[in-house]
């Protein structure tokens, strides 16, 4: 092939396919040259990427009006949750959320 190398980048090494007299590249199928070697390719992964931790500072149970108790956390971003249905559905703060904010640390 020629002096300069293909750059790929992928999850996974790279491998090459003939299939219908075609030459390809696989996982990502590019069709290449049919004198391409596995040693034309330059491979890399993907960068990863870092995850941010939001670290929750205050959680426990409240008592709902119809005496369920549900698990409430606040994380240090403002960001809440609760297990409560009107929660799950509409990813808002409820009335667990808004009382348990307003309870002293």
């Amino acid at each position: 092939m020629k002096d300069e190398k293909m750059k790929v980048v992928s999850l996974y090494p790279p491998a090459l396919l003939v299939l219908s007299g075609k030459k390809y590249i696989v996982p990502m199928w590019q069709q290449v040259p049919m004198e391409t070697e596995l040693s034309d390719i330059d491979w890399s992964r993907p960068e990863s990427k870092q995850l941010e931790v939001d670290p929750i500072i205050k959680q426990g149970f409240v008592t709902g009006s119809t005496g369920n108790e549900y698990f409430v956390k606040l994380h240090k971003s403002g960001k809440a949750e609760c297990e409560c249905w009107g929660y799950r559905r509409h990813k808002k703060d409820c009335k667990h959320i808004k009382g348990f904010r307003n309870e002293k640390l």
